[in-house]
């Protein structure tokens, strides 16, 4: 049996991505060094936002407001590793359901009154979109 260290490669400027991993793997009998190709697909499936999918791809903010950059950084962040909205209630973020319909929507603060609102669908985040919520 082996146990071994499992790194993750960041990088979200591309959607699939190939990370070199680079481990020691251990066994009752002695070690070994160990290199796997790992492919990363992202979480977030669609926007509905054009300017917050440029930013997640690019790290062009350009269509976004230029004071909501850092905080939009940190919710893509948890967003794209959130395979359900649970794992979106972190401190501060203020997440909660929306109501009426379609029903499974839900919400975290960006500044005022500005929110990103999402769903999930099989795991994965999609109509991600970015605005006033007034």
């Amino acid at each position: 049996m082996f146990a071994g260290r499992w790194d993750r490669c960041v990088d979200a400027k591309a959607r699939a991505r190939k990370c070199r991993i680079g481990t020691r793997m251990c066994n009752p009998t002695g070690c070994i060094n160990a290199t796997f190709w790992v492919t990363l697909w992202p979480v977030i499936r669609s926007f509905r936002h054009r300017g917050l999918h440029r930013f997640f791809e690019t790290g062009d903010g350009r269509k976004v407001q230029p004071k909501h950059l850092p905080r939009l950084r940190l919710i893509l962040t948890l967003l794209n590793a959130a395979t359900h909205a649970g794992q979106m209630n972190a401190p501060g973020l203020g997440l909660h359901p929306l109501k009426g319909k379609p029903k499974g929507r839900y919400a975290v603060s960006v500044d005022e009154n500005y929110r990103v609102v999402f769903r999930f669908e099989d795991g994965h985040a999609v109509d991600v979109d970015y605005g006033d919520y007034h």
